[in-house]
């Protein structure tokens, strides 16, 4: 995929990895990392997926690393709680 010359874009990401998350006192949610290349850099956000209503959010792009593996490690480095924050963030 890093090498791929028809990386994903910012117009079309590419979802690296999804987690479940579990809103304190609320519903159920996916958070997804979507990435893609920008100028030789890889780039990534969240988008929050409520697995209840299907309502959809998304941080700005909060990640940037040389390959795909790189934001993918950085996303399983959060805890439940920074991914809250990060939910809470995108929601407001």
């Amino acid at each position: 995929l890093a090498a791929a010359a028809d990386a994903p874009t910012a117009a079309a990401p590419v979802t690296l990895e999804a987690r479940r998350l579990e809103e304190s006192g609320g519903s159920p949610w996916v958070a997804r990392l979507r990435g893609f290349r920008d100028d030789g850099t890889w780039r990534g956000y969240i988008a929050f997926e409520d697995e209840v209503s299907g309502v959809v959010c998304r941080t700005a792009p909060v990640f940037r690393e040389g390959d795909p593996c790189e934001l993918r490690d950085r996303f399983l480095d959060f805890e439940a709680g920074t991914l809250e924050a990060f939910l809470r963030s995108c929601r407001a």
